[in-house]
């Protein structure tokens, strides 16, 4: 019982700790878009938005997510036509949006 109560309590530490997951945001040519918006959503509500970086990327840290759980990564940005995609199984992952 020891055992599983130490692996419970570093599963709650990395919770609480804001170790995210990476993102990263692209164009159909393959360059990083800076400044899109990537929002968590679940269900019924969205988590805290992140923007990315000159380099395309975001991380979706534990602090952005609802309490509920996320089912989808929302992203917009200005002069892209926004995207919806599902939760990945693995992270880093690669969203390419496209003009409108």
């Amino acid at each position: 019982m020891k055992f599983k109560a130490q692996y419970f309590i570093i599963f709650i530490l990395l919770l609480l700790c804001g170790c995210g997951n990476k993102v990263q945001i692209i164009d159909v040519g393959g360059l990083p878009i800076k400044g899109a918006k990537v929002t968590p959503v679940s269900l019924s509500a969205g988590g805290t938005p992140v923007f990315t970086d000159s380099s395309g990327f975001a991380t979706l840290s534990s602090a952005s997510f609802s309490v509920q759980e996320i089912k989808w990564i929302q992203v917009d940005c200005i002069g892209y036509t926004m995207v919806q995609v599902p939760v990945p199984a693995k992270y880093p992952i690669v969203i390419i949006l496209r003009k409108p």
